[in-house]
């Protein structure tokens, strides 16, 4: 009677996939992009809205939002799709209240702040993915440079382990001179023994 412990693939595979849609919160630099992301929105929010502020050359208040692509982008370049989704994710929850006040203005800069916020969750997914598949790319080069270097190491050890040098064709002697021609025309008009 032997007992068979297998591993149990279904709760570690779920932890796996579950890692990997959490953001890097253990990242310094990915709360510094969130900081980002509140300064936008403390931009937006309190300063266009609550204060009354208005953007120069008559610019939309709801163009602010474009902002939002500056964290995203970054985090998508050092984060890959989870952290830029994660950042795309909070900074369209820190706009929805906007959409409230602005509701109040016209729905035409509502709609724009909505298109805004889509487009923005848009890019990081799809720069995102673009970042990770390069990622991926670069470590499937960089593990083909390391094979081939190791097979280019064996190769050379190979010849420096070997003492007797490995025979060759027997040379033929030269019609002409009778000694050893490297002329390989020569070879060629030499009779075949």
């Amino acid at each position: 009677m032997s007992t068979e412990t297998r591993p149990r693939d279904g709760g570690s595979r779920t932890l796996e996939v579950l890692r990997s849609l959490l953001p890097p919160v253990g990242s310094h630099r990915f709360w510094i992009v969130q900081a980002g992301v509140l300064l936008v929105a403390f931009l937006d929010e309190v300063v266009l809205d609550f204060m009354g502020a208005r953007l120069p050359f008559g610019i939309p208040n709801a163009k602010i939002t474009a902002l939002l692509l500056i964290p995203v982008v970054y985090a998508a370049l050092n984060f890959g799709v989870r952290g830029a989704v994660a950042t795309a994710l909070w900074a369209t929850a820190l706009m929805f209240p906007d959409w409230l006040f602005i509701a109040r203005e016209s729905t035409a800069n509502t709609w724009v702040e909505i298109g805004n916020l889509a487009i923005l969750n848009v890019v990081a997914v799809i720069v995102g993915h673009r970042v990770e598949r390069e990622g991926q790319a670069r470590l499937g080069a960089e593990s083909a440079l390391r094979a081939s270097e190791v097979a280019e190491a064996r190769y050379r050890a190979l010849f420096d382990e070997q003492h007797a040098p490995v025979p060759g064709p027997t040379p033929r002697p030269c019609l002409c001179s009778g000694m050893v021609c490297p002329d390989v025309c020569c070879r060629t008009l030499s009779p075949r023994r």
